[in-house]
């Protein structure tokens, strides 16, 4: 530990900023997989799941 006392105040205020911003880095990544995957998932259900009932619906209204 006493290494990490001798190192002069820029060198360990750029490190723990460097890791923040690496941090918050990793974070946006996981946030965009995790939107991209909700928007997957929510086209799927309006494309796939609701045609059935969309098709139901349009010929109810053509009768």
């Amino acid at each position: 530990m006493t290494w990490l006392n001798n190192l002069p105040i820029r060198v360990k205020l750029l490190g723990s900023f460097s890791f923040a911003i690496a941090l918050m880095a990793i974070a946006t990544v996981f946030a965009l997989r995790s939107a991209n995957s909700a928007a997957g998932t929510t086209s799927d259900l309006y494309g796939v799941q609701f045609k059935g009932q969309m098709t139901l619906d349009e010929a109810s209204r053509r009768s």
